[in-house]
């Protein structure tokens, strides 16, 4: 859903989205690895099965299930701070706190428990000013879910029924093993 285009003179990035469109997985796409718990994404962690069994919705279309995990996640985080360096999905699902990071942490574990493929996305997200019409752009993290062919993006720090807005510029993608993670930090320091 985004395109990004480098300008030569002056030196900048163009970067072009369109609201309501979702990227293919692309033929290197290795659904296995999207739906294996990892460190981070501890999808076979009792408590997340728990979690996820109390909030699927099985024999739905797939993105009523999505939207439904991510609103239970966004529900469940009680504590939305910057408290916590960096949690895993079981740490998150036990201690209800945390940043985007947990938020996107816990949705991504949670699908792969139900059977659906997922992935980090870190990146930045734009935050307008209370009451101005600026704002600033600040790092962030959400997750992607596989629908049919396609990676949807969905955001647990949304409240209510907006699962994502225009507003995200993803910078790079994990499928939330230790080693993918941190290459991910590294391209998003690069900018």
């Amino acid at each position: 859903a985004q395109r990004v285009e480098v300008i030569e003179m002056p030196a900048a990035n163009l970067i072009e989205v369109e609201t309501g469109r979702s990227s293919p997985v692309g033929p290197a796409f290795d659904r296995a690895r999207h739906l294996e718990a990892t460190s981070v994404l501890d999808a076979t962690d009792p408590e997340v099965a728990a979690f996820t069994n109390r909030h699927d919705r099985p024999g739905r279309p797939t993105l009523e299930r999505v939207r439904a995990l991510r609103s239970a996640v966004h529900r469940h985080i009680d504590r939305k701070d910057l408290g916590t360096a960096f949690g895993t999905a079981s740490e998150t699902v036990r201690s209800r706190r945390g940043d985007c990071t947990e938020h996107a942490v816990l949705l991504a574990a949670a699908l792969r428990s139900a059977g659906i493929p997922s992935r980090l996305a870190s990146g930045l997200v734009w935050i307008p000013r209370k009451g101005g019409s600026d704002g600033a752009f600040l790092w962030h993290m959400w997750t992607q879910a596989v629908i049919g062919d396609r990676w949807i993006d969905l955001d647990a720090t949304l409240g209510g029924t907006l699962a994502f807005h225009p507003g995200h510029i993803a910078v790079s993608f994990s499928d939330g093993g230790a080693g993918d993670l941190e290459t991910g930090g590294r391209a998003m320091l690069d900018v």
